[in-house]
């Protein structure tokens, strides 16, 4: 959901967020919970595989 990636699945979203320059209302929101801006900084200084770890081991839906 980034203009630069469109056809790919990589880490350049987690950039624009934090950078505040998300496409939707709710990236924004990222940022504004410490325990969710403290992933995407994770997320964003580790590789696409390390992306997986931290995403995906957050529960059967997704959450803790």
């Amino acid at each position: 959901m980034d203009p630069g990636s469109a056809s790919k699945f990589d880490l350049s979203y987690f950039k624009l967020v934090l950078k505040r320059k998300g496409l939707f209302q709710s990236d924004a929101a990222l940022t504004t919970s410490a325990t969710t801006k403290s992933y995407i900084n994770q997320l964003v200084q580790g590789s696409l595989s390390q992306f997986c770890r931290i995403w995906c081991s957050h529960g059967e839906n997704g959450q803790d």
